[in-house]
C-alpha cells in the first residue's frame, strides 16, 4: 500500500494479513490450540499432497549441529565403496522432537507390534556420511513436518515443510499451507534404526504438535 507524505514523497506500508500467500503450499485444514504467544496445532497430514520428489535410501546417518538435525540419507556404490549420492534432510531440534513422539504414538499397529509381526530388527545407522564425489549428487532440504507408513519390509516418510509466514497465518485462517519437499523410501529396519537413533539424541521436549490422521 503505498501513501503519500506531507513532504510529497511516497512512502510504503508493508502489512501481513491473515492469508495464505500464493506458493506457500497446499492448504489443510488445522485445529488451532492455545492463546497468546503459544501456539498449538494438530494437523491431518494424510490429507496434504503426496511429494512429487523420491529419494530410495539404503543407508543412513545423523548428525546434530547448531540446533539443526541433519538426516542424511544415502545410495551406496554397488561396489560398497562410498555413498553414490546424498540427501540431506535439515529439521530443527523442535521438529525433529515432534517426529520422534509422532512416530511413537502410531497406533493399530504401532511400529513395535509391526516390528514384532515381521520379526524386524533395527539397522544401526552409518558413523557418518559419505559426501560423493560429485557435488551434483547432494543436496540439502528443510523439513519441519513429516508423515510415516510402515508395511511390514517396506517404509516411507513424507517430508514436508510449512514456512514462518505459514505457521503465523494457521492461527486466524485455520488452515495450514504446507509444500511437500520430498518421499524417501526406506527398509523398515532402516526407519526403526533412525528412530533409535533419534531417541538417543535427548532431544529437548516440545509443546506438543499432533501430526498424522486426526
Amino acid at each position: 500500500m503505498h501513501r503519500m507524505s506531507k513532504h510529497g514523497r511516497r512512502s510504503m506500508t508493508v502489512t501481513a494479513g491473515p492469508k495464505i500467500r500464493q506458493g506457500e503450499g497446499f492448504a489443510i485444514d488445522v485445529s488451532v490450540m492455545g492463546s497468546g504467544g503459544e501456539l498449538g496445532v494438530g494437523i491431518d497430514l494424510s490429507k496434504a499432497r503426496v511429494p512429487d520428489r523420491r529419494y530410495a535410501a539404503d543407508v543412513c546417518a545423523l548428525a546434530r549441529v547448531h540446533g539443526t538435525v541433519k538426516m542424511m540419507f544415502g545410495q551406496e556404490r554397488v561396489d560398497g565403496q562410498g555413498w553414490r549420492s546424498l540427501l540431506v534432510i535439515e529439521m530443527s531440534e523442535s521438529s525433529a522432537s515432534q517426529l520422534v513422539e509422532s512416530m511413537s504414538e502410531m497406533k493399530n499397529p504401532t511400529l513395535d507390534e509391526i516390528a514384532q509381526a515381521a520379526s524386524l530388527n533395527a539397522e544401526e545407522l552409518s558413523a557418518k556420511a559419505s559426501e560423493p564425489g560429485h557435488p551434483n549428487q547432494a543436496i540439502a532440504l528443510s523439513a519441519n513436518l513429516a508423515l510415516v507408513a510402515v508395511s511390514a519390509n517396506e517404509a516411507c516418510i513424507d517430508f514436508y515443510h510449512a514456512s514462518p509466514f505459514a505457521m503465523g497465518v494457521a492461527r486466524v485462517a485455520r488452515k495450514l499451507a504446507v509444500d511437500p519437499v520430498v518421499r524417501v523410501d526406506l527398509r523398515s529396519t532402516l526407519l526403526l534404526g533412525l528412530l533409535i537413533s533419534l531417541r538417543g539424541l535427548d532431544l529437548p521436549r516440545v509443546p506438543r504438535m499432533k501430526l498424522g490422521v486426526d
